[in-house]
């Protein structure tokens, strides 16, 4: 990325752009997939704790049920 100079033109010979093509498609790639990846990282789940499961086609219930849970039984 540093060979690039926003005020002098260039001639780029293929390898050149490939190169540098990659490199960009590469650090675009892993800024958008940034959050993707923190999210996937799975924390172990210790099985002596409870576990609840709650099912609705309201997503505001949802919310409003863990975060009720959390608040209040500490779930």
């Amino acid at each position: 990325m540093l060979q690039v100079d926003e005020k002098k033109e260039k001639s780029w010979k293929r390898n050149e752009l490939k190169h540098f093509l990659t490199e960009l498609i590469s650090l675009v790639y892993n800024y958008e997939h940034f959050k993707d990846a923190e999210e996937t990282k799975i924390q172990p789940r210790d099985e002596n704790i409870p576990l609840i499961q709650i099912i609705d086609d309201d997503i505001t219930l949802l919310i409003l049920l863990k975060i009720s849970l959390k608040e209040k039984v500490g779930w």
